[in-house]
């Protein structure tokens, strides 16, 4: 499993936040960053294994401008590439056109 859809709150279920949420495992790397932008979430149960949450829905109000989804590929990606096998990732790495790091 390398990304999960909805989520909750830690602390508070019924808060309907994360029920619409991509639930991903971040880069290392890209982990500080992403937790002091204020579109990202810690979720319950996958919280304290280092995942993150980022609502897909247009915010509270409906009006917002909804998900960059260049954004999300971009955060499914990487969440695969951290939990898929050295092979798996040479193999994306190789449909890509990508060298091998």
């Amino acid at each position: 499993m390398f990304a999960v859809y909805g989520g909750s709150v830690k602390g508070d279920h019924a808060d309907p936040l994360l029920s619409r949420a991509l639930l991903f495992l971040p880069d290392p790397g890209e982990r500080a960053a992403l937790e002091q932008d204020e579109r990202f979430h810690v979720p319950a149960y996958y919280g304290p294994a280092g995942w993150l949450a980022l609502p897909l829905d247009d915010g509270a109000d409906g009006g917002g401008p909804g998900p960059d989804w260049d954004e999300v590929a971009e955060l499914v990606e990487s969440s695969y590439r951290q939990t898929a096998g050295t092979r798996r990732v040479a193999s994306l790495d190789d449909e890509r056109g990508r060298s091998r790091d």
